[in-house]
């Protein structure tokens, strides 16, 4: 080798290797910029905003003498094990789930627009004064999920809270990840005993993609099998406040133990250096762009069961000379996505699958004979629906719980008459 080109050689490695360590420099780089994104985000708070984590407000409401837990959503309760989802739960020596909370404890729910939502949830765990259970006649029954449930606002903003300032015999039995089979399960097990005049069957635009989820749990399965299955659940909410609140406590103490060990010094520099926020925000992005779509393509098994749920809703119901009700609620990814959640390339669902399936479940809806309101038109009309009607995360603003309130009580005077 001559000796130009052994300083030429030198030069591509002196080149290759300040490649290298500015590659080196620009991820560390990248790293530290995603762990100061937090920080930066809490200062572009509004100075009301409340900061603390949920845990810090459990924290703070035990301190105070209140005994307080979280709130927990359906699909909580249910495990992967071996493709199935079973419930975590036995009891006398078989599976049992669930379908509400904690009794008349208070729940610290969610925080989506500055202020902590904390219930006292009624005497079968379910987000209700307790009194409007000696209602008679009952009114009104609300079946759902979070949004029925009135995840993230003022108890009283809610859209059920809204139609229960002019029908006071209204009980909400919406929780937070219902889908079809939870619904219908709930509407067997709470209320024949109350034999409301109208159910108010509360659709949300994800719910259809629950009955991919809860078909396989064999407990739900038999609400829609059998006719006569029952858990008797209102005559075991001792058990239920027992198990739940284990559950809870159990996930609970994972949380703060996860959380103490981000805290140490060692476990700082331990993410740092793998870089565990680029690879979170990579793995977050890959799944964004190619796996979980919001937007699945559902099996014709899934929208048979759907049609058969609201069957055999419709039969129970009328069972008790009831009528039910459908109502289509909009979700947030018709108009944008999320407000600094996290990074996310799917902007919109694509408005052929949304059209399809809103198509598809009003009719099957209409198969049914029910009454329907639509609030997908109410949302889509609405000069800034994704600013005005939704939260910076994802479930409505009072607003657009107030839309959803009046739409359903103008059609629930039209067809009174």
């Amino acid at each position: 080798m001559s000796h130009r080109d052994g300083r030429t050689g030198a030069a591509a490695a002196r080149r290759a290797l300040a490649v290298v360590v500015f590659a080196v420099i620009a991820v560390y780089a990248a790293e530290g910029l995603a762990l100061g994104y937090e920080f930066v985000r809490q200062l572009r708070l509004p100075r009301d905003y409340d900061r603390r984590t949920r845990l810090e407000v459990l924290s703070d409401l035990r301190a105070q003498g209140v005994d307080a837990m979280t709130s927990p959503s359906a699909h909580s309760f249910l495990t992967d094990r071996g493709g199935a989802r079973v419930s975590e739960f036995t009891l006398d020596g078989r599976e049992f789930l669930p379908l509400g909370g904690i009794a008349r404890k208070p729940a610290v729910v969610c925080n989506e627009s500055g202020t902590y939502l904390i219930i006292e949830p009624d005497r079968f765990g379910f987000h209700n004064p307790d009194a409007v259970w000696h209602m008679a006649p009952m009114d009104i029954a609300a079946v759902g999920d979070s949004f029925a449930f009135g995840m993230c606002v003022p108890p009283a903003e809610s859209f059920v809270a809204r139609i229960r300032q002019a029908h006071p015999a209204t009980i909400n039995l919406g929780i937070t990840s219902n889908g079809p089979l939870f619904e219908l399960a709930t509407v067997k097990e709470y209320l024949p005993p109350l034999a409301p005049r109208i159910v108010i069957w509360f659709f949300f635009e994800n719910d259809i993609e629950d009955i991919e989820y809860e078909r396989r749990n064999a407990v739900l399965m038999n609400y829609v099998r059998d006719d006569a299955f029952t858990q008797n659940l209102r005559t075991k909410q001792a058990d239920i406040d027992r198990l739940v609140r284990g559950f809870l406590a159990m996930r609970e103490t994972n949380a703060r133990q996860r959380v103490a060990d981000e805290a140490r010094i060692a476990a700082k520099a331990h993410q740092f250096l793998t870089l565990s926020r680029i690879h979170t925000l990579f793995g977050e992005t890959r799944l964004n762009l190619f796996d979980e779509p919001d937007a699945m393509v559902l099996s014709e098994e899934a929208w048979a069961l759907f049609d058969q749920t609201l069957a055999k809703a419709d039969a129970a119901v009328r069972a008790w000379g009831g009528r039910i009700h459908f109502v289509y609620l909009p979700t947030l990814r018709r108009f944008g996505t999320p407000i600094g959640v996290r990074l996310d390339f799917r902007a919109m669902l694509p408005k052929a699958y949304v059209d399809h399936l809103h198509a598809r479940v009003l009719d099957i809806a209409r198969q049914h004979r029910f009454p329907i309101t639509d609030l997908t038109d109410t949302f889509e009309r609405h000069p800034n629906a994704r600013r005005d009607l939704f939260t910076p995360v994802f479930h409505y603003s009072p607003e657009g719980n107030r839309l959803v309130a009046d739409a359903v009580l103008a059609a629930l005077s039209a067809h009174a008459h």
